[in-house]
């Protein structure tokens, strides 16, 4: 999942076999014993499971905090003990299951499986989530679900069972931290098929406030940090005690880190006229 989750990753470590004498376990020994490595994959996988011996391999590369994905580069990740039908795809093989890029998460377990991401965040700080979701193939047994856990609150931000055929969808949603530590948990069961998961981000949101405004002649110019992706309304009104703010122009969705507007209908002196910032997803 670690390619599917985080398009930035700049190292891979390669771990080589005999060709001529394939045992797979002296791989995933070798695998286990670089414990400085914490997400592993495979381009092969078994027929039927993995053994016994197998397991005890995958528990020690659990018990060392390393997270192990088989057959990555084809169709299926095994569970302990059992085979299961989550993984990573990649566009040339099976270019639904993949939005943008070479890798996208395959989601098909036959019973509710969970994908979970830790991020380190600040208590307090707002947060922008996208990713995107497709079903390519609609039926009965499927759930998805988003879920943010932080200072041990669960919050379901999307459910949704048994949905049509769709092609890719970008949900976004806000959420705040309120701890050091907080979790984007995926839920997916797709019993006719999978869901295809990518594109993930996690954006910390700037503060909505307006920077110093700048006057001119019968108008002022509002600016303010942004987060990409992220729509912003700007509002006006004539008092504070009353509720009807009226929109100053269309909203901005940005595409930078910076946004202004200009309001071109104030009289002078320019008292009198207040405003506020909206951020929606």
């Amino acid at each position: 999942m670690a390619i599917a989750m985080a398009p930035g990753l700049t190292r891979i470590i390669s771990f080589e076999g005999n060709i001529n004498a394939y045992i797979p376990n002296d791989i995933l020994n070798t695998m286990a014993a670089s414990n400085m490595v914490k997400n592993l994959s495979s381009s092969w996988g078994w027929s039927g499971g993995p053994s016994t011996t197998t397991d005890a391999i995958f528990q020690q590369m659990a018990a060392d905090g390393q997270s192990y994905f088989t057959a990555s580069g084809d169709r299926d990740a095994f569970t302990v003990g059992a085979s299961s039908v989550n993984g990573v795809e990649s566009s040339s093989r099976y270019p639904q299951f993949v939005h943008a890029g070479r890798y996208g998460a395959f989601l098909g377990d036959t019973t509710l499986a969970t994908l979970s991401q830790s991020l380190a965040t600040q208590p307090g700080q707002m947060y922008f989530l996208s990713l995107w979701l497709d079903n390519p193939v609609a039926g009965s047994g499927e759930i998805f679900q988003v879920r943010w856990i932080t200072n041990g609150t669960v919050t379901t931000l999307f459910a949704i069972t048994n949905p049509p055929a769709m092609a890719w969808t970008n949900l976004q949603f806000f959420v705040t931290a309120a701890g050091t530590n907080s979790t984007l948990q995926f839920a997916a069961e797709n019993q006719p098929d999978a869901f295809g998961l990518d594109d993930v981000q996690a954006t910390p949101l700037p503060g909505a406030a307006f920077l110093p405004l700048t006057r001119g002649t019968n108008q002022v110019t509002l600016a303010w940090g942004a987060a990409t992706n992220v729509l912003y309304q700007v509002q006006v009104s004539t008092n504070l005690f009353q509720t009807n703010w009226v929109n100053l122009g269309g909203g901005f969705t940005a595409a930078t880190s910076f946004l202004s507007l200009i309001d071109t209908n104030v009289p002078p002196p320019h008292g009198g006229r207040f405003y506020r910032l909206i951020v929606n997803p």
